[in-house]
């Protein structure tokens, strides 16, 4: 899986969960716990998740349509 598509899909995943921790990322994107902080710190710079000790927590907030 390519950089770009890996961070689409990370973002896609954390702001369905709201937090996630590097573990289940790296584990869930086969990936290295180091490629995955690299990837989160290039979306906290992006604004889109704030990064806390082993975890990274959405910024976006998920709109429902109104009914």
């Amino acid at each position: 899986m390519q950089k770009v598509e890996r961070k689409f899909k990370i973002k896609l995943y954390i702001n369905k969960k709201g937090q996630v921790s590097i573990s289940d990322l790296a584990k869930n994107f086969n990936v290295t716990s180091e490629t995955i902080r690299r990837d989160l710190t290039e979306l906290k710079n992006e604004n889109f998740i704030e990064k806390v000790h082993g975890r990274a927590i959405s910024l976006q907030k998920e709109t429902e349509d109104p009914l």
